[in-house]
């Protein structure tokens, strides 16, 4: 499988695809609110289904779903497990009982800085 990596930019979100030693960009999407940086999301581990995964929806396709969990830290959940599909941006809490996933907003604290 090709390695593939979320680049966001400029209000985009691209989906690029290794090709040979260049990247290349499959297909272009608005940002839907992730902040820009390049995501590599040929890292990401298989989501443990015994515990709940909280984290920002980077990327979801036909098969799978990828979440960011931490810094450089990413994991794959497989769509065909999931009741529905998170919107991309959206930091959700995914937990699987009984082999499906069910998705809900995660509570976190909101980060500002003070002047």
């Amino acid at each position: 499988m090709a390695k593939e990596r979320v680049l966001v930019m400029n209000g985009s979100r691209l989906l690029e695809q290794e090709v040979g030693a260049k990247w290349a960009v499959k297909e272009v999407k608005p940002a839907e609110g992730l902040k820009p940086g390049i995501y590599n999301i040929y890292n990401a581990t298989q989501a443990d289904k015994t515990k709940a995964v909280e984290g920002v929806v980077l990327h979801a396709d036909d098969k799978s779903l990828y979440q960011m969990t931490g810094k450089d830290k990413f994991v794959k959940h497989n769509v065909a497990d999931l009741e529905t599909v998170p919107s991309i941006g959206v930091n959700v809490s995914i937990s699987y009982s009984e082999g499906r996933g069910a998705s809900k907003m995660a509570t976190s604290e909101s980060r500002s800085r003070g002047r």
